[in-house]
């Protein structure tokens, strides 16, 4: 996996403390994991992590499983999760810790603070007299967390498909693209070994697969360097625009037409914020024109920096929600923290997702 483009934090600069306590939070959780033997149970998967889920998906009726979890309204809260969905987090998130720690070396034994300390520290200890780019590079690998651990959370309740990589992406909001290059689809293992003194060796591995087409839009002028340099080295693969969101979806269909590209079967939009869309309705009117008959939508939201950000980001994420219900789709909606912006669920507040809106698009409809 490749270094990682910086990103715009959005709050403010980033210190060694701060990057260091974000991946604290995630190796604390991968030794409560092995303390309580849930590391044990769930590592046989990781062999083969696709064929064992296929498997695990075909034992099971994904329709009443879905709609076991949500209410009368279509929206699952993961505060309290049953033990069939707390078993699928729990893989969700192992998974995910394989985009994070991709490549380290990691010894669990029953001292948890000794476990995440001593590989932390080891495998951050260039980054003490590192540069805000160095730093927000390396931070920047915690969203990859956060986006492989919403993707696999979906795949495992059957809200999206297995394999991804023949799907033509078009994610809105797109920055550096690393969860949309690295994150959406790709294959966690991982292998042990036993060390001294009871000790268990961890390699951690996350083996990437491209999708067959992805385009991203990012209306930022931050990102329109990055962009032209992303057309010229993977241009057969990636298209990257750098232009406002309407504008770029009206010239869409001529696009995809003179780039001989497929309409896009899968759209995303990463931490939206809720000055980005506007319009909803107008959003939905112009992206039908560029995508199959029916299309996989995946939207999150984050924390953002105040309460009023926060609430106003809800609100969007449900005027989104209204919408597409009134228009005969079934969407669903993943709550992700525990009431307000200061607990999400999973991983630290500058990064982590808060709820996620998750439908299956039908183009006639919008």
């Amino acid at each position: 996996m490749p270094i990682l483009m910086q990103d715009q934090i959005e709050s403010y600069a980033l210190t060694y403390d701060e990057v260091y306590s974000g991946f604290m939070g995630i190796a604390t959780n991968l030794g409560e994991l092995y303390v309580n033997g849930e590391f044990d149970k769930l590592k046989p998967q990781y062999k083969k992590y696709y064929k064992y889920l296929a498997k695990n998906i075909r034992k099971i009726n994904c329709d009443v499983l879905i709609k076991s979890l949500s209410d009368s309204e279509g929206v699952i809260s993961l505060v309290h999760p049953n033990e069939l969905l707390k078993n699928k987090i729990l893989s969700s998130q192992l998974a995910a810790m394989s985009c994070v720690f991709n490549d380290w070396q990691v010894f669990l034994r029953s001292d948890i603070k000794e476990i995440t300390k001593a590989y932390v520290i080891h495998n951050l200890s260039k980054l003490e007299n590192a540069t805000q780019d160095q730093l927000s590079a390396e931070y920047s690998k915690l969203s990859l967390y956060d986006t492989a651990l919403n993707i696999q959370l979906l795949k495992q309740i059957g809200l999206l498909p297995l394999n991804l990589n023949k799907k033509s992406l078009i994610s809105f909001g797109a920055a550096h693209g690393q969860q949309e290059l690295y994150a959406t689809q790709f294959e966690p293992q991982i292998d042990t070994a036993v060390g001294k003194d009871d000790q268990l060796l961890v390699g951690f591995s996350a083996k990437s697969e491209a999708l067959a087409h992805t385009i991203l839009i990012d209306s930022d002028p931050f990102w329109g360097e990055y962009y032209k340099q992303i057309n010229e080295r993977q241009g057969d693969r990636v298209l990257a625009i750098n232009e406002d969101l309407y504008a770029a979806l009206d010239k869409m269909p001529e696009t995809l037409q003179k780039e001989s590209l497929e309409l896009r079967d899968l759209v995303t939009i990463w931490r939206l914020e809720n000055k980005a869309l506007p319009d909803v309705k107008k959003f939905f009117s112009k992206l039908k024109n560029s995508i199959t008959k029916t299309a996989d939508f995946v939207v999150t939201i984050g924390a953002g920096n105040t309460d009023e950000e926060f609430s106003d980001r809800q609100s969007k994420l449900s005027e989104i929600f209204d919408f597409l219900k009134s228009k005969g789709m079934e969407p669903y909606r993943i709550v992700m923290h525990r009431g307000n912006r200061y607990e999400p669920i999973f991983g630290d507040l500058r990064y982590a997702s808060h709820e996620l809106l998750c439908c299956k698009l039908i183009a006639n409809n919008l």
